[in-house]
């Protein structure tokens, strides 16, 4: 009478009660199960196949922990990671300017340094544009960051005048020779005024472009770090993405109508063990072999800077070689008889300024080819040196570098829970077995009543 005063629709007399209730849960936990039990096998096997997988891998890292295999992989990495640093100071768009490249203004704020400075440490102001720097404001890296250095130095030593001759520095020059009698001896103190005035421009020049060209090199180390890292990056979302396993990982997701995963069935999660096995290949994992590369690639760029640099630091010429060559000019002056200390110092200092702009030009010109030489050619053909260095790595420092012990000790830990695991998900195959069989019985049992 309650149900008809709800004016319920009889129709569904028959599927009211305890019984119906009964009947009603059976059966949809019977197409639950049925829907869910074919794919239980499959999750399994997938599981089981790439536990096997990486069983596998870990026995390959285990084989691979000797000390041919670390020599090869170390020769391996070398190649990659110098062959890159060649290709950015040969040129090259892999570094990504636009991200890792430095205007003129980004250099000079990221090596500490605001402008050049002369012998007193005092700032030599100047605009790039209008001295025609290269580039100024553009991104650069490698090569062309450093033949801009070379530019800028070279727009910086054109602009140099010659410092202030005073009448103590001629008369110093001198000492006791009267120059007004003896054109030798004038053209002798002129020259020995020019050299040392050479000396003083030069010699800090020479000092900040070694330092800022060694800047520049040591910076292709950090590139080439991003390089290497965005690649394997790449390479381990492509990996990733074509691994099988990930299409299966949906497939082990249970639903709200799949009550336990298969690996639930086991009592732990599945991902006891790391499956991101790591080949000996990718040289980011070892941070002490990369650091030994990085310090031979340091030593041999430093001894090559400074190499380049007393090559330079040879460019200054001796007294007697200006004097040579101002002989030729100094008959075109004229004798200085008669003329008194201050047109005396004139007339040297005007033959010292013309033998000091000589000078400097050709100085210029030696010392960007000399850094071209003994600096920027020898990173860019030369570097078979350090892989040279990397072959013959004794057998010790090998394990050190490679930390042999401690990833001997990682893989075994690895490899014991991996072979765990795959005699657990055997247990449970089987168990899972018996008991889909127990369920068939005991619902053809409960249907046939």
């Amino acid at each position: 009478m309650a149900l008809e005063s709800l004016k319920y629709d009889k129709r569904f007399t028959p599927k009211i009660g305890i019984y119906q209730l009964r009947q009603y849960l059976l059966d949809f936990l019977w197409t639950t199960y049925r829907e869910f039990l074919p794919e239980v096998p499959k999750v399994l096997k997938q599981v089981q196949e790439s536990n096997n997988l990486t069983l596998l891998k870990v026995e390959s890292e285990l084989n691979g922990l000797n000390h041919q295999k670390l020599r090869e992989t170390a020769n391996n990495c070398a190649m990659e990671w110098l062959q890159n640093v060649e290709k950015l100071m040969k040129g090259s768009l892999d570094g990504n300017p636009a991200q890792n490249g430095q205007t003129l203004a980004e250099e000079k704020e990221a090596k500490g340094v605001a402008t050049w400075v002369d012998d007193n440490y005092e700032p030599i102001q100047f605009e790039p544009q209008e001295w025609h720097i290269p580039y100024w404001d553009t991104r650069l890296y490698g090569r062309q960051q450093f033949e801009r250095v070379l530019a800028e130095f070279k727009a910086v030593a054109d602009h140099r005048p010659i410092p202030e001759i005073t009448l103590p520095e001629v008369a110093t020059a001198a000492g006791s020779i009267n120059l007004s009698k003896n054109v030798s001896e004038y053209v002798w103190v002129a020259s020995d005024i020019a050299q040392q005035k050479i000396q003083t421009v030069f010699r800090p020049l020479i000092e900040q472009l070694y330092s800022r060209e060694l800047y520049v090199l040591k910076r292709v180390a950090k590139i080439v770090d991003k390089m290497l890292k965005s690649k394997r990056k790449q390479e381990s979302l492509k990996a990733q993405t074509n691994r099988p396993g990930n299409r299966l990982q949906n497939l082990a997701q249970p639903s709200p109508r799949h009550i336990h995963s298969a690996s639930a069935s086991s009592g732990h999660p599945s991902s006891t063990v790391s499956h991101s096995v790591k080949g000996t290949r990718d040289f980011t994992d070892f941070p002490f072999f990369v650091r030994c590369l990085k310090d031979l690639y340091f030593n041999f760029i430093e001894n090559q800077a400074l190499i380049a640099k007393e090559k330079c630091l040879e460019e200054f010429a001796s007294t007697r070689l200006l004097y040579w060559e101002a002989t030729n000019l100094a008959g075109k002056k004229g004798p200085l008889e008669g003329k008194g200390p201050l047109e005396i110092k004139r007339s040297v200092a005007t033959l010292a300024t013309e033998l000091f702009h000589n000078t400097r030009k050709r100085m210029t010109k030696n010392i960007l080819l000399k850094f071209y030489e003994f600096l920027l050619i020898p990173v860019q053909s030369n570097l078979a040196e350090i892989q040279q260095q990397v072959t013959y790595l004794s057998d010790p420092l090998l394990d050190e570098l490679f930390q042999v012990q401690v990833l001997r000790d990682k893989y075994e830990s690895e490899h014991r829970q991996l072979k765990e695991k795959k005699t657990k998900l055997q247990q449970e195959e089987q168990i899972f077995e018996q008991a889909v069989q127990k369920f068939k019985q005991k619902t053809s049992a409960i249907q046939a009543l």
